[in-house]
């Protein structure tokens, strides 16, 4: 199994500084269901730049073409760590301004301002963790069959080749017409070194078979879980 055709010219850049809103943004439209899309991207926004600094490795190209490559293995960063020390501290300070702001004009307008204030991440969390679950019950009920089907020593070697890829690329997402899978599979031959192995998880059989076309193929007990292996030679 071979990712094919990655060219070693640059395609998406890291993640830093003004573009972490742009790419939050991009992120919480791409994940948000299309019925209400746009009240849903604006509601889990705030989240979608938490998560895009406090993990890290997310690359962009105009905050339009969005992905994210890591390297399984590692130990959570220092950086990642700071990070969310840095949100929490920022946050209880944005709060406790705006609440001594309120305390001025009174007791009644501090609590609804808290309240407002608190209500919004805390909405977003929801939703999204509700939308994580629906996407879960889906992707299981699509693979269901296969596994069922699939032999003790397949699933066992389907696990196995699961634990062997070191990579794994999630977060994959675009606003542009194209979808931009052929920017992110070159992005991975720059991040991931030659003969190694990365895993993504595919969210329909549409996108799996979207997928296969770089090289990547589904596990036969598991058919949304793609692997595959960067060329030694690009």
């Amino acid at each position: 199994m071979r990712m094919n055709d990655l060219s070693a010219e640059p395609v998406l850049i890291p993640v830093r500084g003004r573009a972490v809103g742009p790419v939050a943004w991009t992120l919480a439209w791409s994940f948000a269901p299309a019925r209400g899309r746009r009240a849903w991207a604006a509601v889990t926004w705030p989240v979608w730049v938490a998560l895009v600094v406090v993990l890290g490795g997310f690359a962009h190209r105009d905050a339009e073409v969005v992905a994210r490559v890591t390297y399984r293995r590692s130990w959570p960063s220092l950086r990642a760590v700071g990070s969310v020390l840095a949100i929490s501290v920022s946050t209880g300070a944005a709060l406790g301004i705006v609440s001594g702001l309120a305390a001025g004009i009174g007791p009644a307008a501090d609590a609804l301002v808290t309240a407002a204030v608190l209500a919004w991440p805390a909405t977003a969390l929801l939703l999204l963790v509700v939308a994580a679950g629906r996407a879960g019950v889906a992707i299981a009920r699509a693979q269901r069959p296969a596994r069922l089907a699939a032999s003790r020593e397949q699933r066992r070697a389907d696990v196995a080749a699961i634990r062997a890829a070191d990579w794994t690329v999630d977060y994959a997402a675009s606003r542009g017409p194209g979808g931009g899978i052929a920017l992110i599979a070159r992005h991975v031959g720059e991040v991931v070194p030659p003969g190694e192995t990365v895993r993504t998880l595919a969210a329909s059989a549409r996108h799996a078979a979207v997928y296969r076309r770089f090289g990547l193929e589904p596990l036969p007990s598991r058919p949304l879980l793609l692997v595959g292996t960067v060329p030694s030679t690009h």
